[in-house]
């Protein structure tokens, strides 16, 4: 057995709660060193072990006096193996994080070249939220080691660059631990960060197939028995003394999270019992509980989460995290701010020791601010957030944003100028710092009427941020989409102040800076500004070219209908035919023409000018998607979104619908036939084919089309996850709903290829708020829609129903008006809807007209004439 072996059982033992195996180590290395089997070289540090495993008054007076501390070091300096063990053994003495890194650093001051120390010292500031000093102290060892085996460091590394969503240099941060020391990838540890790279890169079968990898490896189950091949039951103590506790315990988690991601949700349970086994009585056992608590939330258990998280006492390690977790609960589930932010007011009034034992976790302090900021608590936020930006100085621009919104300007420009001077490994890091510092003060200047000062602002952002844009891309690619966004938010507002000047030629310019950043959604938004700008300034040859240009992509209809101006897009077609007669025929025209009477509501004309162009090779297959997705769903509803009956019986399923209904059916069926012939729409057709089977609204084609969206979800996540949503609906699973619907809005991005079924998602998730009462979630999300889509008459229907509730009348119809507008009046609930909240109002007019409205496009709407319509013309009369 070699010396480093003996030394990670000696710290296991220590870590361990077992006092037979702590004390078979002490008998057996005196015994081993006796017979030769090992030198007293290689068990150097024994005595100090002996102390540390019986945890006696000596260590006890070492650890907690850091002047001790130093003199014992001192003793010591010419033994690197005595120091580097004695590093560790402190790194392991207790679960008073903030203390071990106070010991950490002491002896890091010692002795600066004592790699093994700052490594300890990372891991403890990565646990205690600081991931940026961490990386720093991470690097910092790498750099000095560049000829040694550093490939724990790596790995750590590889780990907080994760968390921190970088997950390319993880990547190479793991291959490079792999390279320095080819037998990490039979660690459990190499296996648990590879699978959460696999789980951030959406890879999840992947992940799931490592973890179970790992999970079996020897060591990682010491009670089950379900050991892979560890040479005998003789070495399955020594093997599991060798890995740490928390380490087994995040592969068990990480399993577990794996298969419920997948939706086995039995497996996954399984997991959790054996978990709960293997952990019971260890310090790891309120992890368990807390995962138990998100299984239960999963299942939509929100009173079992809340019990299994009150089982933490404050004694236990993970009792701060229990509390996070209790918070969020009562916040997203339960709708409730007050005891979200009870949660953490209790940590500071009621667990003050708690609190002062993890003052140096940043951020925990953020939270806190942030509940006080819930509670409009003001002032102690301001006070919690200067204390995490005295310990981290890039916490600083949520303080600034907060006392900008209080008009603390002064308070604001002080941090500014008393801003990180602190040197960074990650240079570019500091760059962004500074742009966004620059932004800030830009702020101040514009809220304080300065206007000289916020353009000179703005211009030093800009010129900062094209240099952030430069280091990002080569250094740290998946920062680059946000640090495009925020240049074009500098843009945008340079843009905003030359049109305050009247300077349209010079917002036209910067526009056109910002929009050839990236090809992105956000470049169609930018040149339609252009377009206007263009229009101002009487340039209309060049409005028109760039509108055919667009309307070439089909994305000038989809981009006006986002921006909620529905006329302007009419008005292109005009253009359009001025342009050029032979306009009318082309299929290009004809699908957007399509695009926009659906849109209008008009399905029958939309229906005529899909089918003229969908015999066309580029525009044919988008066409036929419209026209299928039309017969699938000729109202535009959102399916499965109520109550369904049973649909049972034998024979075909479509004959068993209404007739109206099977004809459509069978003439989607026949438009999907000549799809599936045409090129580049595999993945489409699955989808489609997919949603015809959920159509007949029979389980067993139901259970089918989940299959199939389950194998869609690497190529098409949105419309995959939506369609599985739409099935438990259909299966009456309303929470399995809500789950998928969750992770779409939590996971996926909006673009403007996915745009309308992320906005079917968010109306979905909507609805399932709205009947389980959570107004403020429902609110949020339809905000959301509405950010993306100011056309979205369904949501503004939603809008006017929540108000509507309230009997606010007046707000209802506000909503309601938007709704018949963009709905181009072709709805006739949210016609009688708008009427109703009128004669609510005593707007007996406008209720008639409404009414007239409704009834000349639908003269048999039910009650509509009786209920509203007549009473509105005997109350106007009397």
């Amino acid at each position: 057995m070699d010396g480093p072996k003996i030394r990670w059982m000696f710290l296991a033992a220590f870590e361990s709660s077992d006092k037979a195996l702590q004390g078979s180590f002490q008998v057996f290395v005196p015994k081993a060193v006796e017979a030769d089997r090992i030198t007293a070289e290689q068990c150097l540090g024994f005595n100090h072990c002996k102390i540390l495993l019986g945890k006696t008054k000596e260590f006890d007076k070492i650890f907690k006096d850091l002047e001790l501390l130093k003199e014992t070091m001192v003793g010591t300096l010419s033994n690197h193996e005595e120091l580097s063990f004695l590093a560790e053994m402190m790194y392991r003495a207790s679960t008073d994080f903030a203390h071990r890194n106070n010991v950490l650093e002491t002896i890091s001051s010692v002795v600066p070249g004592l790699t093994e120390a700052k490594f300890f010292q990372a891991k403890i500031k990565y646990l205690l939220g600081d991931s940026d000093s961490a990386c720093n102290i991470l690097q910092d060892c790498i750099d000095r080691t560049k000829e040694a085996d550093m490939s724990e460091a790596d790995m750590l590394l590889a780990s907080i660059l994760i968390e921190m969503n970088q997950i390319s240099r993880a990547e190479q941060c793991l291959s490079t631990a792999l390279s320095l020391n080819f037998a990490i990838r039979s660690t459990p540890n190499y296996h648990l960060v590879k699978a959460k790279i696999q789980a951030k890169s959406n890879q999840m079968t992947e992940c799931r197939k490592t973890l179970e990898a790992a999970i079996n490896l020897p060591g990682v189950r010491k009670t089950t028995g379900r050991q892979g091949s560890a040479g005998g039951s003789g070495n399955l103590k020594e093997s599991s003394a060798l890995i740490p506790d928390s380490d087994r315990m995040s592969i068990f988690l990480e399993l577990s999270e794996a298969l419920r991601a997948e939706n086995n949700i039995h497996e996954a349970t399984k997991i959790m019992q054996d978990a709960i086994n293997e952990f019971r009585g260890t310090s790891e056992e309120s992890r368990v509980m807390i995962a138990n608590a998100n299984l239960d939330l999963s299942r939509g258990d929100v009173e079992s989460a809340l019990s299994n998280l009150s089982k933490i006492d404050s004694d236990k390690p993970y009792y701060i995290k229990a509390r996070e977790k209790n918070g969020r609960i009562y916040l997203v589930h339960k709708n409730d701010k007050k005891l979200y932010a009870q949660c953490y007011k209790d940590l500071v009034d009621k667990q003050p020791t708690a609190y002062e034992e993890n003052q140096k976790d940043v951020q925990l302090i953020k939270k806190i601010a942030e509940a006080f900021v819930r509670m409009h608590y003001y002032s102690q936020a301001i006070h919690y957030y200067r204390s995490a930006y005295k310990k981290d100085a890039s916490t600083k621009h949520d303080l600034i944003r907060l006392l900008i919104r209080l008009h603390y300007y002064d308070d604001a420009l002080k941090i500014l100028d008393d801003s990180d001077r602190r040197n960074r490994r990650m240079i570019y890091l500091e760059l962004i710092d500074n742009s966004k510092s620059l932004m800030a003060r830009a702020e101040i200047c514009q809220k304080k009427k300065q206007l000289e000062q916020y353009e000179t602002f703005l211009k030093k952002a800009q010129v900062q941020q094209r240099e952030v844009l430069r280091r990002v891309k080569a250094e740290q690619p998946e920062l680059n989409s946000e640090q495009i966004d925020f240049a074009i938010s500098i843009v945008n507002k340079l843009a905003e102040l030359a049109i305050d000047k009247g300077n349209l030629e010079e917002a036209i310019e910067l526009y056109e800076r910002a929009a050839k950043f990236k090809e992105r959604t956000g470049d169609v938004k930018l040149r339609m500004k252009i377009i206007k700008l263009n229009l101002q300034l009487g340039k209309l040859d060049e409005c028109e070219s760039q509108c055919v240009n667009l309307i070439k992509q089909d994305l000038a209809i989809r981009c006006y209908r986002l921006m909620g101006d529905l006329e302007s897009a009419n008005k292109l077609f005009t253009q359009c035919l001025q342009h050029s007669t032979k306009s009318a025929t082309e299929p290009g025209f004809l699908f957007c023409k399509g695009y926009y009477e659906l849109h209008m509501g008009n399905v029958n004309n939309a229906l005529k000018e899909f089918n003229k162009c969908r015999k066309d090779k580029e525009w044919g297959p988008k066409a036929l998607k419209h026209m299928i997705e039309i017969c699938l769903n000729p109202h535009n509803s959102v399916m499965g979104a109520h109550a369904l009956e049973d649909l049972t019986g034998s024979g075909d399923e479509i004959a068993s619908l209404d007739e109206t209904d099977s004809m459509s059916l069978r003439t989607a069926a026949k438009l999907l036939n000549e799809l599936k012939t045409s090129k580049d729409t595999s993945v489409d057709y699955a989808i489609l084919e997919a949603y015809l089977s959920l159509a007949t609204k029979h389980n067993g084609n139901i259970n089918d089309a989940m299959a199939k969206f389950t194998n869609l979800i690497s190529a098409k996540p949105v419309s995959a996850y939506l369609g599985m949503a739409t099935a438990y609906l259909l299966k009456k699973d309303k929470e399995a709903a809500r789950n998928v619907l969750k992770k779409i809005i939590r996971d996926q991005t909006w673009n403007i290829e996915d745009a309308e079924e992320f906005e079917k998602a968010l109306l979905m998730y909507t609805d399932r708020a709205l009947s389980a009462g959570k107004n403020d979630i429902a609110n949020e999300t339809l905000a959301t829609c509405l950010k993306y889509n100011k056309s979205c008459f369904k949501a503004y229907e939603r809008q006017g129903l929540m108000f509507e509730k309230e009997s606010r009348y007046g707000d209802a119809a506000e909503r309601y008006e938007q709704a018949w507008k963009y709905c181009c009046k072709n709805d006739p609930a949210i016609g009688y809807k708008l009427a109703y909240n009128y004669l609510k109002m005593k707007k007996y007019i406008e209720a008639i007209d409404v009414c007239h409205s409704v009834l000349e496009k639908n003269p048999n709407y039910p009650k509509i004439r009786k209920e509203i319509l007549e009473k509105a013309r005997n109350n106007f009369r009397a």
